[in-house]
Order: structure tokens, then C-alpha cells, then sequence
């Protein structure tokens, strides 16, 4: 397999890990205190600090996603035909990957603007 294209697999699922994580913490103010309400743990309020952090999170998270989508969809490299390079190896199982996360990154940053609709 070429370098080239183990290191976009790599980065590609890589930013779909991170955008998760930073997702997460971006609505961690609001899904951190009722998912541990819910389990019955007290102190969720604490979460609600990184409420002033949301923005720099959500801006990170889009940051990183869009690194993802451009290691999963750039053009490979141009290779010489006398190349004995082994066929590439398709990345939709990146993509989908790719595309699973931006959907539950949606859903992270948005529920705090349908929670309360929902939950109240």
C-alpha cells in the first residue's frame, strides 16, 4: 500500500476521533449535567463552566472535521505508469466513517438549542 494513501486513512479517521471529542466537550455543558442527572451522579453543574469555551470548541471541532474531509476526498497523486505500486485502496469506509461522525457532531452542537424544547 502506498504511504500516501495509509496516511489519509490515518488522518481521516484521526479527525473523526478528535471532532467527536471536541464536539463533546463543546456541548459538555449542556449534556454533561443531564446525562449524569439521569445516572444520578450530583455535580454535573460544574460542567457548565466550559460554557465560555463553547465557540472556541465548535471552531476547533469544524477545523478538524474539515481536515478529515479534505484527506478523504483530495485527488491522489499523480503516479508514473511504471509504477509497481500496489492498487489504492478505496477509502468509503473512511468516508462513511467520516460522515457518521459529522452527523453526531450535528447533533452535539445542536442540542443545546433543542433541549430545552424537548426536555422542557
Amino acid at each position: 500500500m502506498p504511504a500516501g494513501r495509509s496516511r489519509d486513512h490515518t488522518w481521516t479517521v484521526a479527525s473523526s476521533a478528535v471532532s467527536i471529542v471536541t464536539a463533546f466537550l463543546a456541548s459538555a455543558c449542556c449534556i454533561g449535567p443531564l446525562v449524569l442527572a439521569l445516572v444520578g451522579v450530583g455535580g454535573g453543574v460544574a460542567l457548565t463552566t466550559l460554557d465560555p469555551y463553547r465557540p472556541y470548541l465548535i471552531a476547533s471541532t469544524v477545523v478538524v472535521l474539515s481536515t478529515g474531509f479534505y484527506f478523504a476526498y483530495r485527488r491522489p497523486r499523480a503516479t508514473a505508469d511504471t509504477c509497481d505500486c500496489p492498487a489504492p485502496r478505496s477509502r468509503t469506509a473512511a468516508r462513511v466513517l467520516l460522515w457518521l461522525t459529522t452527523v453526531v457532531v450535528v447533533a452535539f452542537v445542536a442540542f443545546p438549542h433543542f433541549a430545552a424544547k424537548v426536555l422542557g
